[in-house]
């Protein structure tokens, strides 16, 4: 189980990779449907996809990969992220990808959940799959947002 979800982690952060190489530089400040441009949809999306793994001793982290930006859709940003920003931020959250499930255990999949302090999730393992639904929720609005300007690839890993 630890390492399928490990598997799945990199399969949504390839998903998410591949809209990110995909989008010309044009589209990069493009905003899309909620107001926000691409590159703040692509940061909110791998902001949590990072935040949302956790682990046993880490918690929420503010500036994951030390910007100020604020993850948050409906917020107004006052700088942006390049696509190599994105590509490093990328990479270090596969590093922490494989860093939380190589210590990660099945008795810890069920253990209380500790991330939030409003006690919102009921486990390490309802934390890791909602984490992973979010990931695959922003991996296809940035899909679909290339699809819509004619932008065609293979966006599916698994």
């Amino acid at each position: 189980m630890i390492t399928e979800l490990q598997k799945q982690y990199h399969a949504t952060l390839d998903m998410f990779e591949l809209a990110v190489n995909n989008c010309p530089d044009a589209l990069w400040g493009r905003v899309f449907g909620d107001n926000s441009p691409f590159w703040k949809e692509a940061y909110h999306c791998v902001f949590w996809l990072y935040n949302f793994l956790g682990g046993p001793t880490k918690r929420f982290e503010l500036k994951p990969f030390g910007v100020d930006i604020d993850p948050r859709l409906f917020k107004p940003c006052s700088t942006a992220c390049s696509k190599d920003e994105m590509q490093k931020f990328i990479a270090s959250t596969r590093t922490h990808i494989d860093g939380v499930f190589e210590t990660l255990t099945l008795q810890d999949l069920d253990l209380p959940d500790g991330f939030r302090d409003d006690g919102g999730f009921r486990s390490v393992a309802h934390r890791l799959l909602y984490g992973l639904r979010h990931g695959q929720h922003h991996a296809g609005k940035l899909t679909a947002y290339l699809f819509a300007t004619g932008i065609d690839y293979d966006p599916w890993r698994g």
